[in-house]
């Protein structure tokens, strides 16, 4: 629809634009905030994985190098969590100048000039 309006008002695109534009900048945060999610996921199994083997190698030299691990396992779990909520709220950011570029659309023409 969008682009058949551009054809036929050129005008349209220019006012379009905006909100494309904002648009595609909420799009980009959505695909940081997953790839952060991801990175929280890894680091989760990680950190789950070297509990276990702390709790395996209880009372052993072994153990010292897990809970370093764990220790560091829990550090990139807080550091993506922070992160991820922090893109959120950039993300509520973004779709508020969304809606804003949104509800700045007006246009105003005849249907024959549109023709």
């Amino acid at each position: 629809f969008l682009l058949q309006l551009v054809k036929q008002v050129p005008d349209a695109e220019k006012e379009l634009q905006p909100a494309l534009d904002a648009q595609a900048a909420v799009a980009d945060v959505d695909e940081q905030i997953a790839k952060s999610k991801g990175v929280e996921q890894t680091a989760t199994a990680d950190e789950a994985r070297c509990r276990d083997n702390v709790k395996a190698l209880k009372g052993s030299d072994g153990a010292k190098r897990f809970v370093d691990e764990l220790n560091q396992a829990e550090d990139r779990l807080q550091a993506a969590r922070k992160q991820t909520s922090d893109l959120e709220k950039q993300r509520a950011d973004a779709a508020a100048k969304l809606d804003q570029a949104i509800g700045g659309l007006s246009f105003d023409w005849s249907e024959s000039e549109t023709k």
